[in-house]
């Protein structure tokens, strides 16, 4: 209840963005070119909106293993997945509630895994 009220006022832009076929490769080039590679914006802007893009990346790479293999329908198997979906979702949550309180404080959110790419990315 309280989650849906924030994000309730998306709701329009949510639906735009899931109806239009290539909406997501759009916005990923969008946020791209358009801050990341944007010398004017703030390096702390640029650096966080490539941590985004790079935590993106991440979350593909499950969808590809489920398209590869065959979910599993019970057993060790499915618990294993589970576990895993479980995992990847937790992992980003906390990512993001960590960026965002970075944030909030004037610090740059250093995300495991994918600060030191995005280092790399915004000189």
């Amino acid at each position: 209840p309280i989650v849906r009220s924030f994000v309730s006022p998306l709701a329009p832009l949510l639906g735009v963005y899931s109806s239009v076929p290539f909406a997501p490769l759009l916005c990923f080039f969008a946020v791209y070119l358009g801050i990341v590679q944007n010398q004017q914006w703030s390096r702390f802007v640029r650096f966080n909106g490539m941590q985004a893009m790079l935590l993106d990346i991440l979350l593909i790479l499950p969808r590809l293993a489920e398209q590869v293999f065959s979910t599993p329908t019970g057993g060790w198997g499915l618990q294993a997945y589970i576990a895993a979906q479980n995992t990847v979702w937790v992992f980003i949550a906390v990512c993001v509630v960590y960026g965002v309180i970075s944030s909030l404080l004037g610090q740059a959110a250093r995300i495991p895994l994918v600060a030191d790419a995005a280092e790399q990315q915004v000189r």
